[in-house]
């Protein structure tokens, strides 16, 4: 007969079972994404510079920033890192072998799309940077070019 000792005492060893596998599993996980933690870290660095960067164009501007628009942020987020996890196991599983018959970069695919996420954020950062300043960051690249061009002609002639 069960008794309900004997029930709180399974109950027990249930609780620590299922905290053992999860930990486990976490570990496998975590384990198997290692290749790629750089990549995801950098993709969500450039996630939360564009917001931050939305919110001071919005604040600059005048515009109304919303929980509704903020809350974009976690959808974006959670696309663009399993679109990269899932490029990874692509990558890993079925093209990797494929692709370094061509190249020699490990995970090729994957650090493509990574790139193009990326480059997407940036893109977006430019274009609220644009939005307040009038210029981007390239046009500012260009005039700063130009200025030390400016001051290497006028150093030259006194060497």
């Amino acid at each position: 007969m069960l008794t309900m000792e004997h029930i709180l005492e399974q109950l027990i060893y249930l609780k620590l079972a299922l905290k053992s596998s999860s930990t486990r599993l976490l570990m496998i996980i975590s384990a198997f994404l290692a290749p790629i933690t750089g990549i995801m870290v950098t993709v969500g660095v450039c996630i939360i510079a564009d917001t931050i960067m939305g919110i001071w164009k919005a604040k600059k501007l005048k515009q109304e920033v919303t929980s509704r628009k903020l809350s974009q942020i976690i959808s974006k987020m959670f696309l663009y890192q399993m679109t990269v996890v899932l490029i990874f196991c692509v990558d890993t599983f079925i093209l990797n072998d494929i692709i370094q018959q061509f190249f020699t970069v490990p995970l090729f695919a994957t650090k493509i799309v990574a790139l193009t996420l990326i480059s997407i954020e940036l893109f977006s950062i430019d274009e609220n940077f644009k939005a307040v300043k009038k210029k981007g960051f390239w046009d500012y690249f260009k005039e700063l070019t130009a200025r030390a061009k400016d001051v290497k002609d006028k150093i030259d002639p006194l060497k």
